[in-house]
């Protein structure tokens, strides 16, 4: 039986396409599955989050799993003039600029299902 493979999403803007996951590396891959609404309406409770562990560093505009402050979060990344901005889809314009130096990467949001229940 061979391993399912999932086509990767877009890469961000200067990376290159990276080869298929197979997923079969358990060490590389960890899911979360999201408790709180920050990242509606794209995602909302309930939704499954796959991380890439091996990604610990800024590499683009990207959805991450951050530390900050101590607290585990999943947080949209931006480059901007003044340092990379953090932010919750919910609330795009309340998030804040910080250093690089400052953001801890715990990983890269590579895929995500988010089937909605009916009823």
């Amino acid at each position: 039986m061979s391993h399912i493979v999932h086509q990767p999403p877009l890469p961000a803007i200067g990376q290159t396409p990276g080869a298929h996951s197979d997923f079969s590396d358990t060490a590389r891959w960890d899911t979360v599955a999201l408790t709180d609404s920050q990242n509606a309406p794209r995602y909302v409770p309930g939704d499954v989050l796959v991380i890439d562990l091996e990604v610990t560093e800024f590499r683009g505009d990207a959805l991450y799993a951050v530390e900050i402050n101590g607290e585990a979060l999943i947080r949209y990344v931006q480059v901007r003039p003044a340092g990379l901005y953090v932010y919750a889809l919910s609330g795009i314009y309340e998030g804040h600029t910080i250093p690089r130096a400052a953001l801890r990467v715990l990983g890269l949001v590579t895929y995500a299902n988010t089937l909605r229940r009916v009823g």
